[in-house]
């Protein structure tokens, strides 16, 4: 049994979980309506939690796995007297649906609510108490909705969690625990030594599913020994075995903590740094007659890193900052189009408020001074300089793609919407029911068919688009 802090965690949890399919009711135009007459308004629309008839289900193991004071179905729904605002905790919403309390507790899927334990029969055996480690993570709030804190299944039933922003810094661990909405169970897909808080040997870094649902990929990053590994891992959904696809000494190049991308030729790309020179990139895995190889792709720019990435199986968007210029440029790359993208930096230009290109001559001049043999003062002079006609205003956050993908949500102080295929944005706006709180800040943000769910500590609010007439 797993002796965790899970009771007061279960009440707390079950008040999160809603339909997002509610969300969109009241919505009266398109996006592409929206964005055409110049400007987007997202109001905000009463959240429905959608629980008086979920059917509850609890696996028959759950009460004595996890240690927690057995409670009937009418009990279950007592908690709900729980409110939103004082609870406050993490969650996050699958793009088909799925709604889920991040720590674990439930996951409403398809009007039925399931609490979410370990089950040892599945995966593989947990040698080292990998399972109990995770379940007694002090898992703290934010950054948990969207591309960041959770990775789903196309279809919404299974998900892994994650937490790029934290993993560094040692405040958690990323397992290997594939979680399953169907039926409730925790699936461990590798076991391995030392994974504590603190020590940090070990740790799973990224992860992504297959488009045909038949695998789990994920990076494991491992520093028990010296030098550092990474290793490209694939869990079978359908046989439960994990395989190691790829293992690398990260001697050349780091694997950044982010998303991973399969593209629809099976391979694989992940956000990487080169050690030597300092470079941001591209690390791509691919599979050849059984055999795994991996090869980097430099971005332009080797001083530029990225301080903010959304990914999708079509593109990468990226806030990439120079710092000789103190300014954050938006970039967005197709790698199914041969990289298309990878050459080109955008900004807001601070006083037309329109989304302008970096021009090549200015690029390529950029680059020169980079690789020149000029002291560093004089470089950043001359970046201020090319940079200075452009009159950017530095984009501050990039936050959320539409569902199809056509669209990005960023923020620089203002707020603007981009239309990815011709590069051109307008202004956004968020009109607040008189009833709430205003949010000045998200920690997280998820973009589906029913509207745009904003998330602070665990407090959601959803918008729907209106006319910006």
């Amino acid at each position: 049994m797993y002796n965790i802090r899970l009771a007061a965690v279960l009440l707390a949890a079950l008040i999160f979980l809603t339909s997002p399919l509610a969300l969109a009711e009241g919505a009266d135009i398109t996006i592409d309506e929206a964005f055409d007459s110049g400007r987007i308004v997202f109001r905000e629309t009463e959240m429905d939690w959608g629980l008086k008839d979920a059917e509850i289900i609890v696996p028959e193991r759950y009460w004595n796995v996890m240690n927690v004071d057995y409670m009937t179905d009418a009990e279950l729904r007592t908690s709900l007297e729980v409110t939103w605002e004082d609870a406050g905790l993490p969650m996050s919403i699958s793009p088909s649906g799925t709604l889920l309390f991040l720590e674990g507790a439930a996951a409403l899927r398809d009007g039925r609510l399931t609490l979410l334990c370990p089950n040892p029969d599945r995966g593989v055996a947990d040698e080292y108490g990998n399972m109990a480690s995770y379940l007694s993570l002090q898992i703290g709030r934010g950054n948990r909705i969207g591309n960041e804190g959770v990775t789903w299944s196309p279809d919404g039933r299974y998900f892994v969690a994650t937490n790029y922003s934290k993993i560094f810094n040692g405040d958690i661990y990323c397992f290997p625990i594939l979680m399953d909405t169907e039926t409730g169970d925790m699936i461990l897909t590798a076991a391995y030594e030392s994974s504590r808080i603190g020590g940090m040997e070990n740790a799973m870094i990224s992860a992504c599913f297959s488009q045909d649902e038949r695998y789990l990929y994920y990076i494991l990053w491992s520093r028990g020994a010296f030098p550092k590994r990474y290793s490209l891992m694939r869990y079978e959904l359908e046989t439960e075995k994990t395989e190691t696809c790829l293992s690398i000494e990260a001697e050349e190049y780091e694997i950044c903590p982010s998303p991973l991308i399969i593209l629809s030729d099976g391979s694989i790309l992940s956000a990487s740094l080169r050690l030597e020179p300092h470079c941001y990139g591209i690390t791509r895995f691919v599979e050849k007659d059984g055999e795994w190889s991996c090869e980097f792709h430099n971005f332009l720019l080797e001083q530029s890193w990225a301080v903010g990435l959304l990914t999708d199986n079509q593109i990468i968007a990226m806030s990439r900052y120079i710092p000789w210029t103190n300014t954050n440029f938006l970039q967005v790359i197709r790698p199914n189009e041969d990289y298309a993208g990878i050459d080109e930096f955008w900004c807001i230009d601070g006083s037309t408020k329109q989304l302008i290109k970096i021009s090549e001559t200015d690029l390529n001049a950029l680059i020169d001074i980079e690789q020149s043999d000029k002291d560093i003062k004089d470089k950043r002079a001359l970046f201020k300089e090319l940079i200075g006609k452009y009159n950017p205003a530095m984009i501050c956050s990039i936050h959320a793609l539409s569902p199809d993908s056509q669209y990005l949500l960023i923020e620089n102080g203002d707020w603007f919407c981009i239309r990815l295929s011709d590069m051109t944005a307008v202004p956004v706006q968020f009109e607040q029911l008189p009833s709430s709180d205003w949010l000045d800040y998200a920690d997280g943000y998820v973009w589906t068919d029913a509207g745009l769910l904003r998330e602070r500590n665990g407090i959601g609010k959803s918008f729907y688009i209106v006319s910006g007439d």
